[in-house]
């Protein structure tokens, strides 16, 4: 299990890459849009949509949320849409007994699946569009990718105090710190990369972290929707890591929020 999971992660990252650095942005545009179609299609048997007519018709209607998005000028209203879902999220997370104990309402899950998904779609693509746009993708990723190896790395070492028992009893407090020291270094690596200037650095900087924190957010929500089902992953697609959504949860919310806070920033400068 654990080379199959190794080379599935090193052919996965050196494809993901090869590819941020390499294609067009309509390419880029294109493939995000699959990408994040099947993680709506996982999401959709986390609601549970059991039916593959229903999921089929679920992904039209995401591929045609896709489209309307298209004609909105102001990326920054349906990124701070992403970001308020996902403010909202933490209430849900934090009441999870409440919330447990509610039957599942599938239209309402559905809604958060669009809420989720497409804005996520939207911040990497508008990131990608920036100047050095390939290079801030990949700088975001490998913030991302940090948070997840130290969390890992000092969590089953270290980890002792659980963040959150009954969703991820793996998770721990002692890993997220590991994650947040590892994702830092990173994004200091990340100043001399890519020539951020001076005065930009403490908003740059506040982007990161709430790409840190909300990178938890996404996987504890997901580890929600999980535990609802009784399943321990969300599909079979990558080997050794279950499915897509399994790997894109913590970026599903951190996209959008480190993309927000990242325009956002241009206002106060």
């Amino acid at each position: 299990m654990f080379w199959t999971r190794f080379i599935s992660t090193i052919v996965l990252a050196s494809v993901v890459i090869w590819g941020i650095l390499h294609i067009s942005l309509p390419t880029f545009e294109i493939i995000t849009a699959i990408v994040m179609l099947l993680v709506a299609w996982e999401w959709a048997g986390l609601i549970p949509i059991r039916s593959y007519y229903n999921k089929i018709v679920y992904l039209l209607l995401m591929l045609g949320f896709f489209g309307i998005i298209q004609f909105v000028q102001e990326t920054l209203y349906i990124l701070g849409v992403g970001v308020i879902w996902w403010l909202v999220s933490i209430f849900l997370l934090v009441r999870y007994e409440i919330y447990e104990s509610k039957e599942s309402r599938r239209m309402l899950h559905a809604l958060y699946g669009l809420l989720a998904i497409a804005p996520c779609w939207v911040a990497l693509n508008t990131l990608r569009a920036e100047t050095n746009g390939a290079q801030l993708v990949l700088l975001f990723l490998l913030m991302l990718w940090a948070t997840d190896i130290g969390a890992y790395l000092v969590g089953s070492r270290l980890g002792k105090t659980r963040l959150s028992p009954k969703l991820s009893p793996k998770k721990s407090l002692e890993g997220a710190v590991g994650g947040l020291v590892l994702m830092l270094l990173v994004a200091i690596a990340g100043i001399f990369w890519l020539s951020i200037p001076q005065h930009q650095w403490i908003s740059y900087f506040l982007a990161s972290l709430a790409l840190f924190i909300f990178s938890i957010i996404g996987d504890l929500f997901e580890s929600l929707l999980k535990r609802k089902q009784g399943v321990k992953d969300s599909g079979k697609l990558i080997p050794g890591h279950g499915g897509i959504l399994d790997r894109l949860d913590s970026l599903l919310a951190a996209a959008p929020v480190f993309t927000f806070a990242i325009l956002l920033s241009r206002f106060v400068h």
